[in-house]
């Protein structure tokens, strides 16, 4: 192997350890912000209610959800067995096939009903929770 093929082969394994490492370390993010139902962070001075809910074959946990009128609100979907998602049709919001997370201000109190927003097997259909918003 020439001095110029290793070069070559050396960049690509650093751009991949680089890639490994962003990786990694956005995932450790991501974990650490999923732990626990219920938490508050803060989003350019603007307090945010985050939520964990373990998606599954097929529901939810948990599968109601209160926040106050007002409150930003993100929901983190943990898919524990395959790809969910969440979709609020009252709201008009819903969740890319493979996003994890919805974030919302939930200006309109009430109470409604979510469902997954990814084909995820027979009992599909009656997947799903609800959003109460005081």
């Amino acid at each position: 192997m020439d001095g110029k093929m290793k070069n070559v082969i050396i960049g690509v394994a650093v751009i991949l350890a680089v890639l490994s490492v962003a990786l990694f370390g956005l995932n450790s993010f991501a974990s650490s912000n999923i732990n626990g139902a219920f938490s508050a962070t803060e989003q350019s001075g603007e307090t945010v209610k985050e939520i964990k809910v373990d998606a599954f074959r097929f529901g939810y946990n948990p599968s109601t959800i209160e926040v106050n009128s007002g409150n930003r609100v993100r929901i983190l979907i943990n898919n524990t067995d395959t790809t969910h998602g969440m979709r609020i049709p009252d709201l008009n919001l819903r969740s890319t096939n493979g996003d994890t997370v919805l974030e919302f201000v939930a200006e309109k109190t009430g109470e409604f009903k979510w469902y997954c927003a990814v084909m995820c097997g027979e009992g599909h259909s009656a997947m799903g929770g609800t959003l109460i918003v005081k």
